[in-house]
């Protein structure tokens, strides 16, 4: 409700600092910071307080030490409140029962404001949200009262065309009252009935347990006053004031204050006084929560308590969230003192997605606070904004909703280094460690400052806040320092917790071994003189890298960089049978709104290509192939290759069948985070659709304008929705070099097929007239598809993965353009893409086939669309004498059988990995792991499946003793022999 009212007298109030929010919609109301032209000064420091008469002998009436405001009870958003002694509007009568008879006295008062309640709509999304029918009603807010009067006509706005009678009455005491900072409607303001918190605890005896703030000196005595309904009594308890012991030298400290409850009632609110006698209208009444136990609705909620310092880091918040929601949390709540206006922004998007619960925490519009933790370090009031009261009041607050609860800060993440997820750690640690609540986990600083190349996305480079995924050298331990621990507790076994332990608890604690999980704390240095070679290179993070980049992503999309479209009205005539074309600009972040113009030609022109790789005239974009994609929106996404710097815009002409209208659009140019050093890397040109129009060609030009003749049309691919017509599809990308691995291809090619691939599809650069011949056959025979892959034509290739400074403008061929089209390529018609080499196979070790084994392992990955397999190099130059087919000797190339050897692992060097993937999961790749999808992706263990890898050694001195025997090729040998014969007899021999 935002109210608009005249003020009938010149008062004043204190308002909270936090942000101002709509109370249709709970958005933040921006601040534009004008003056304001009356002082906000008042006794309240959050609700609405009258310096009227009445409040000045209210005033007087205070004992010092409440008048300096040595007590704040309660928590929540509206989680300060003095406690006050009572004005005499209420008489009680003392009951020999121990309570008291409650008579309400007038309600009439001092009239701080009255006038028509009036309804203001506000937006939502960029749509008004619905409303009930409107009740008009003349208001009028008399001390702590809202009184509502009826109206007696329609249009009436005036006093005397509303009723004389209240028709309702409203205790305002403990409300919020907030300000809209804007000049032009100074009379707005907004009432806000909070969310209180006081706690039922029956673990030991039926109590009320409120979380609060006193001086840990000043404050002897306080009393819990129960209103018990239906005959109104009210019972009066004295308090245990439980001033928790980790105060570390500050005067205020988190406390419980404890009262038992009377027997017979279960009340529903509570007041918190120093006195056991005195006027309860002038008390606040707090709503005791946790009085019905609830079934969990959530099994992790992580608490970050205490954001503040204008807090803007704003991407590693967005990659904590998400990477906190991949392992398995459903629920943050965040005690924000303060952010900056874009971490709002993401703030109320994750609010809305109804991920994160923000708690405002003004906590130094009460006190002098601390960020250090310690008084002797900076002589405050209570030390780091508050930080230890939030996280009991998180606790309380989740104790009934959540299984677990994570206590860590915004900055920190458990990484579970055996399990995929937080559920099946805690269930295998639970089970372990029977009778546990509290399960403590090292803290391992990963610095900020040391950075590696890898993972650097450009379009996050943007974002205010550190890239974590860049972030992965840990510092070592030192010799006798503590590393200091962070907690996942189960919140009912919690009394009182601090930030690295738990101080009162049923049940016991365990400190859980760094091999199980660590606490990945990606910030500033501890240790800041070690060299780079002194950290501990630790990638455990890089397990989730692409859920993550594809969460974050999207995240980014609707929060920071999503922007208002900017349609322009730009018409051009280029003298062709008037063809006019109006732009359209967008942001293709958002993808809201659509390509507007239109042509007013009678044909769709255009020369259309079938080649694989078009170059555009700019010679800084070459084209591969557009593929229709509706995953998100509707889009056309184009697979090419871009200069990473010198391509800055893009636009797609779409032409609309039967009319001939052509629609422009400006596309959002997405250059692969994996050029690893070259000029020219894999991009996606993505362009939104028109609507009413389904186009079946697209153009790429580097102008909004021109002549629609000359520019090459390109089909575009999986407008229609298919069956699987296979249900694995190899890609074998950059067969270059005059390929003459024959034998070992054969080899392959049939492996693939007894291991249930139908197709194989492979980007022929080059290779020997005896391997043409090879292709020729299984073309014919429907096994393999050939994209021809003249890359060289356009580009100066490197056989190199990296760039060396040679003056080349692509890696490796343009491998990794190659995967992705061959992903896309085949999204509608394969259940499954495999990505590897020529000379790789995925070998089940567990498995006949890879269709069992992928079947069983999306059972146990449920959800999953990458599987990661790991490399494993059987040198060609160690062999057997077994399986020496005398025919086969005379055939260019290796033969697999007789290399069963593999290299064994080396320390601390990880072995890189191919993958299996569902293609409709899949936004982008590399070569090694998948840089955008959906969903999540699985390292699948060795014994499950490993990656056959026949070529050249890597560890070329080791003697042949030192290698490992593995036969598991073996297992297939009868079939593989009988189908090389047959193919070679066709073709080679």
């Amino acid at each position: 409700m935002m109210c608009q009212l005249s003020v009938v007298e010149s008062k004043s109030a204190t308002f909270p600092t936090e942000k101002p929010r709509h109370l249709l919609d709970d958005s933040v109301l921006e601040s534009h910071s004008p003056a304001r032209g009356h002082a906000l000064n008042s006794l309240f420091t959050n609700g609405l307080s009258i310096d009227s008469s009445e409040s000045s002998e209210f005033s007087e009436e205070l004992p010092s030490g409440l008048e300096r405001g040595r007590l704040y009870a309660t928590l929540g958003p509206n989680w300060r409140v003095p406690i006050r002694n009572s004005p005499r509007s209420r008489s009680c009568v003392y009951s020999p029962t121990g309570a008291y008879s409650c008579t309400l006295g007038s309600s009439t008062g001092v009239i701080t404001m009255e006038g028509p309640l009036r309804r203001k709509t506000l937006l939502k999304e960029g749509k008004k949200p619905t409303l009930s029918s409107w009740t008009r009603y003349w208001v009028i807010l008399s001390g702590a009262t809202l009184l509502y009067f009826g109206a007696k006509s329609l249009r009436g706005t005036e006093r005397k065309h509303y009723k004389s009678t209240p028709g309702k009455k409203v205790s305002i005491v403990g409300w919020m009252v907030a300000l809209p900072d804007d000049p032009e409607h100074p009379d707005i303001f907004q009432l806000n009935n909070p969310d209180k918190a006081p706690y039922f605890d029956d673990r030991e005896s039926k109590v009320t347990r409120v979380i609060g703030i006193v001086h840990h000196e000043d404050v002897k005595e306080l009393y819990c006053w129960f209103c018990c309904q239906p005959h109104g009594k009210i019972y009066v308890s004295k308090a245990k004031i439980d001033v928790h012991s980790d105060r570390f030298g500050f005067p205020y400290g988190a406390a419980d204050i404890v009262c038992l409850e009377p027997e017979n009632c279960d009340p529903t609110h509570v007041s918190i006084h120093q006195f056991p006698h005195g006027n309860i209208d002038q008390l606040p009444r707090f709503e005791i929560k946790n009085r019905k136990a609830e079934t969990f609705s959530v099994d992790f909620t992580v608490c970050i308590s205490a954001m503040f310092g204008n807090y803007n880091n704003v991407l590693q918040f967005i990659q904590s969230v998400e990477m906190y929601k991949i392992l398995g949390a459903q629920k943050v709540v965040i005690y924000k003192n303060n952010c900056s206006h874009l971490m709002e922004k993401v703030l109320k998007f994750y609010v809305e997605e109804g991920t994160v619960e923000v708690i405002p925490w003004p906590i130094n519009s009460h006190l002098k606070v601390s960020s250090k933790w310690h008084f002797s370090m900076d002589a405050k009031d209570i030390g780091y904004y508050g930080q230890i009261t939030a996280l009991n009041d998180c606790i309380y607050r989740n104790m009934q909703k959540s299984k677990f609860v994570v206590l860590n800060d915004a900055d920190e993440i458990i990484l579970p280094c055996k399990h995929p997820d937080w559920k099946t750690m805690m269930h295998n640690l639970q089970e372990q460690n029977p009778g546990t609540g509290i399960f403590l986990f090292e803290n391992h600083i990963f610095p900020e400052t040391i950075s590696t190349d890898a993972f650097n996305i450009s379009t996050w480079n943007t974002v205010p806040g550190v890239n974590i995924l860049q972030h992965v050298h840990r510092e070592p331990d030192r010799k006798e320092v503590f590393n200091p621990r962070k907690m996942i507790v189960d919140p009912r076994k919690v009394l009182q917790t601090s930030v690295h332990s738990v101080l009162q608890s049923y049940g016991n604690s365990v400190n859980v071994p760094m091999d199980v999980a660590l606490i990945y704390h990606c910030r500033a240095p501890l240790q800041g003189n070690l060299p780079r070679e002194s950290l501990i290179r630790d990638t455990m993070l890089w397990r989730y890298n692409s859920s993550l980049i594809t969460n974050v992503n999207k995240v980014l999309n609707q929060t920071v960089f999503k922007d208002d479209a900017n349609c322009g009205g730009l018409k051009k005539d280029d003298g062709k049978e008037g063809l006019k074309v109006e732009v359209v600009q967008q942001r293709l972040q958002r993808l809201s709104h659509l390509p507007k113009i239109i042509q007013e030609g009678s044909r769709c022109r255009g020369r259309i290509t079938s080649s694989t790789i078009t170059a555009l005239k700019d010679n800084r974009t070459f084209i591969i192939a557009p593929y229709f994609d509706d995953r998100e929106s509707k889009v056309t996404r184009v697979i090419g290759i871009v200069h990473h710097e010198d391509v800055k815009e893009l636009y797609c002409w779409f032409c609309c069948q039967p009319h001939g209208k052509i629609y422009v659009s400006k596309a959002k140019i997405d250059v692969h985070s994996d050029r690893f050093g070259f000029p020219y890397g894999a991009a996606d040109i993505v362009c939104l659709e028109p609507e009413n129009c389904d186009p079946t060609h697209v153009s790429i030009h580097q102008f909004p304008h021109g002549n629609i003749d000359q520019l090459p049309r390109f089909e575009i691919k999986n407008r229609k929705a298919e069956t699987f017509s296979v249900d694995f599809t190899v890609c074998i990308s950059a067969m270059f070099g005059n390929y003459n691995n024959v034998l070992q291809f054969i080899q392959s090619v049939e492996m693939y097929k007894i291991l249930g691939a139908q197709k194989v599809v492979i980007y022929k650069n080059n290779c020997s007239h005896l391997m043409e011949k090879v292709l020729k056959f299984y073309v014919e025979e429907g096994t393999v598809e050939v994209i021809p892959w003249p890359i060289n034509s356009h580009l100066k290739v490197s056989s190199k993965w990296q760039f060396m400074q040679d003056g080349t403008h692509i890696g490796y061929y343009g491998q990794i353009t190659a995967l992705n089209d061959c992903i896309y390529r085949n999204m509608q018609k394969s259940k499954f893409v495999v990505l590897n080499d020529a000379d790789e196979i995925i070998l089940p070790c567990k498995h006949p086939d890879w269709k069992t084994m992928m079947h069983n392992l999306q059972e146990q990955n449920p959800g999953t669309g990458i599987f990661l397999f790991e490399n494993h190099i059987f040198p060609e130059t160690i062999s057997t004498d077994a399986f020496n087919i005398s025919t086969w000797n005379t055939v260019p190339g290796v033969n697999i059988l007789q290399h069963v050897h593999r290299e064994p692992d080396r320390k601390d060097v990880i072995n890189p990995r191919k993958m299996i993937v569902d293609p409709r999961k899949v936004l982008q790749t590399s070569v090694h792991s998948v840089l955008q999808s959906y969903g999540n992706s699985v390292n699948v263990p060795m014994d499950v499946a490993l990656i056959y890898h026949c070529r050249a050694p890597l560890q070329g001195n080791l003697p042949r003793e030192s290698l490992i025997r593995d036969t598991m090729l073996w297992r297939y040998n009868s079939s593989l022999i009988t189908n090389v014969n047959k193919v070679l007899n066709q073709t080679v021999l």
